[in-house]
């Protein structure tokens, strides 16, 4: 009141106003500031300096997450180049041809295990395709039914990338039938 100029209608309207309404009123108005500030303003800083803090702790496991990532990316490009060597390696002609040959005697191995006799065999003109190579044989085999399907039954169950095509059964006389078919050796390149 001592610096509001005595001439002033707000000022000769508080003059004489009781000290106690004054006191009250001042009360209500400094009281309703530190509400409105604390409703208004603090619980807003609050929230948001909550909500940043979450955004950082989130963006920190995120940033963990990511260099674990990238770790494993690293592990996974050595162990890609150390496969692509040994696939290299594999498919050198020397590996191929060797794989080659122990597949024909898997396959004559099978044939003899079931009972059949190898009348004709014959590797023809490999094929190249862009994911893989394919070699195939032609071979011709003499025997029972019961000794073929036990014997295409074994090619199919050895687990190897063997398939059979152009499969012709003719019979040569009683129980006897002869087999023709082409064996592929495949090789994934």
């Amino acid at each position: 009141m001592y610096f509001i100029p005595r001439n002033n209608r707000f000022y000769s309207y508080i003059a004489h106003i009781k000290p106690w309404i004054r006191y009250s009123g001042t009360l209500v108005i400094a009281s309703s500031i530190i509400i409105l500030w604390f409703y208004g303003v603090y619980f807003r800083l609050e929230a948001l300096i909550d909500q940043h803090t979450s955004q950082i702790s989130h963006m920190r496991k995120q940033y963990e997450q990511l260099t674990q990532a990238q770790l494993a990316c690293k592990q996974l490009e050595k162990s890609i180049f150390v496969l692509k060597q040994d696939r290299e390696a594999f498919t050198s002609k020397g590996t191929i041809q060797d794989e080659l040959q122990a597949r024909a005697l898997f396959v004559i191995q099978q044939a003899q295990e079931a009972g059949l006799a190898l009348n004709s065999y014959n590797v023809t003109k490999s094929v190249k395709k862009s994911w893989c190579l394919k070699y195939p044989a032609h071979f011709e085999f003499s025997g029972a039914i019961k000794q073929m399907i036990m014997f295409l039954n074994k090619i199919e169950s050895s687990g190897k990338m063997i398939t059979c095509s152009n499969t012709k059964l003719s019979r040569q006389g009683g129980q006897v039938f002869t087999l023709q078919c082409d064996m592929n050796f495949l090789f994934i390149t």
